[in-house]
């Protein structure tokens, strides 16, 4: 430990799932110099335990950049495919699906920069993804060649459950495994 600056005590801060702070009893020593680039950052849960983000424009910054590129695919008039028109559809529904995924986690990872991520942080997650989805489709509308369709925003809206579902069970399988020794 630096012994140049002064030590205080202070108790870390954790949240719990439901969104309320508690003070966990044991303190910790930490010199002035830590203290301050601590308050410099960002903090947010993950797994019921704090975890620091020095670089939430970082998890902004996918985000839109993802969101980008889905609206630069979709403004494209013809979209390459395979030759067997069945694979040709399956493949580009799988791709439809996987890629709301990854936006429902990064918008998540987004959001949890700047509240705790609660099963309410995940859920607007849900929601403004779909609400992309249904964007991407009505700016399809306006492309030459390509149609925007209903189906594919269920389908887009299935890969972005399939992610709650994902991080819901990824959640409840480290609040039961036993906690690790450091």
């Amino acid at each position: 430990m630096d012994s140049s600056y002064p030590t205080v005590l202070r108790s870390e801060a954790k949240w719990d799932t439901d969104g309320k702070t508690r003070v966990i009893r044991a303190p910790f020593t930490k010199t002035v110099r830590q203290l301050v680039v601590d308050s410099k950052m960002q903090k947010s849960v993950s797994q019921n335990r704090v975890v620091w983000h020095r670089r939430p424009w970082l998890a902004w910054g996918l985000l839109i950049g993802w969101m980008g590129l889905i609206f630069y695919v979709s403004n494209q008039p013809d979209v390459p495919g395979l030759p067997d028109g069945l694979w040709d559809t399956v493949f580009k529904k799988l791709a439809h699906a996987a890629a709301y995924a990854i936006l429902l986690h990064l918008w998540w990872r987004a959001l949890s920069t700047l509240r705790p991520p609660t099963p309410a942080t995940l859920l607007l997650a849900l929601g403004l993804t779909l609400l992309y989805a249904v964007s991407d489709e009505w700016h399809q509308t306006f492309v030459p060649g390509r149609h925007g369709q209903v189906a594919d925003v269920l389908v887009d809206f299935a890969g972005a459950l399939a992610m709650v579902i994902a991080r819901r069970r990824l959640e409840s399988a480290s609040r039961a495994a036993p906690p690790r020794s450091t």
